[in-house]
């Protein structure tokens, strides 16, 4: 590993950003940092393995931000550089940016507000086109209950990933984030899960104070093996469940799978996870099915 480390004392926030080949998406997402309200944070650049103009990015911010840049032979995932930039991290509360995604100048500023009574703090995001203009709303999190690993299987991930802001402390019960392939590119959503078995203080904020490029040739989210690794995940955490919630959960699974389907365009694979959470006693989740079904088998 390469790690060129510059030490500064009494830092509350450590933002992680893991990269690979971003270079000129690295500038955007380090601007905004520079723009923060609030200053006492340190950033730690985790780059994969980069073989663009990364390095020089990283430090020709140097003058603006504190920032150690570690590279690192590429492992092929966000998780590993992340897990680098925590044991580097000097700051009592860690924060995860993606260096494709950028955060409004208030965004530390507002969650300083409530880190007296919460362990995780995370927001909604809004959704860029190619051109910069929002045009697709936003990427939405929710308020979890007193139970927010029950939450978590029920309902899905709440915590867009570049909105998280956490304790240490937590983190170090927790241990790193799962380095197993088969949860790459869902070990942010597998971590929130196991944050959620050591502590209930979540804290959701209604509000945008970050921001989203949906059309990024390097995002990951839309390729299909990551229905797999969201089965993968799901499964993992079942038995965990008491019967009466793991039946519910299947179903509200089935759902998500089927939307995931059918919004890559496998539309007869999706109709059969669509057939079986009809069945679900959720109410919300029979009915968006059987509007599913239905908008398919019109298009067969």
């Amino acid at each position: 590993m390469d790690n060129c480390k510059i030490t500064y004392k009494n830092i509350y926030f450590t933002v992680i950003i893991p990269t690979f080949n971003r270079a000129e998406l690295l500038k955007r997402c380090l601007n905004s940092l520079v723009k923060q309200t609030y200053k006492n944070f340190e950033v730690i650049i985790c780059d994969d393995g980069s073989i663009d103009n990364t390095r020089n990015v990283a430090e020709s911010f140097k003058n603006r931000l504190n920032i150690n840049y570690i590279w690192e032979e590429n492992w092929g995932g966000p998780a590993r550089p992340r897990n680098n930039g925590i044991r580097e991290a000097q700051g009592e509360w860690i924060c995860f940016l993606d260096s494709d995604d950028w955060w409004y100048p208030t965004k530390l500023e507002v969650c300083l507000k409530y880190v007296d009574e919460y362990d995780v703090i995370y927001h909604d995001m809004d959704k860029y086109s190619n051109n910069g203009r929002c045009i697709w709303g936003k990427s939405k999190g929710f308020e979890l209950s007193s139970k927010p690993f029950e939450d978590l299987i029920l309902f899905g991930n709440a915590l867009p990933n570049s909105t998280v802001v956490i304790r240490k402390s937590i983190i170090n019960l927790v241990g790193p984030i799962s380095e197993d392939v088969n949860l790459l590119f869902v070990e942010d959503y597998d971590y929130w899960i196991k944050v959620s078995q050591i502590t209930s203080k979540f804290r959701y904020i209604p509000e945008s104070l970050a921001a989203y490029w949906k059309n990024s040739l390097t995002n990951n989210s839309a390729n299909i093996k990551q229905i797999e690794r969201f089965d993968y995940l799901f499964n993992k955490n079942l038995e965990s469940l008491s019967i009466t919630i793991r039946e519910r959960a299947k179903k509200r699974h089935f759902y998500r799978i089927g939307r995931m389907l059918q919004t890559r365009n496998k539309k007869v694979e999706a109709l059969n996870y669509f057939m079986i959470s009809i069945k679900s006693k959720d109410y919300d989740i029979k009915l968006k099915s059987l509007f599913r079904f239905f908008e398919i088998k019109l298009l067969l």
